[in-house]
């Protein structure tokens, strides 16, 4: 037998152990063995500041006048800006360049 033949039979060993596997072992647990499991948590509740008892034993909201709002203190004056960056130096210029020869002139 090839080696690639010997993988083949290797690839089709292990799919067929990984379903048997797959299919015995019990996870996650369920039912009765699902003891230890973990719930979502209780949450606190305080009580709340409005909150009444009605003569049925429930909470509502009382209800009553409304306190007066109360005026907060002005916002102080904000910073000024700090002093601006001077700017940087120029470039300087390139050098000239030298004219070119001129034609010479036709004496008739």
């Amino acid at each position: 037998m090839s080696k690639r033949g010997y993988w083949i039979m290797g690839g089709v060993a292990a799919a067929v152990l990984a379903l048997f596997v797959g299919t015995s072992v019990d996870f996650p647990a369920s039912g009765d063995k699902a003891a230890g499991t973990i719930v979502p948590a209780e949450r606190y509740r305080a009580p709340q500041p409005n909150e009444v008892k009605l003569n049925g034993g429930s909470t509502g909201t009382a209800t009553g006048p409304l306190p007066t709002p109360q005026v907060g203190n002005a916002g102080g004056p904000g910073n000024a800006g700090g002093p601006a960056n001077a700017g940087g130096p120029g470039n300087a210029g390139g050098p000239g360049y030298a004219g070119g020869p001129g034609n010479a002139a036709i004496v008739r």
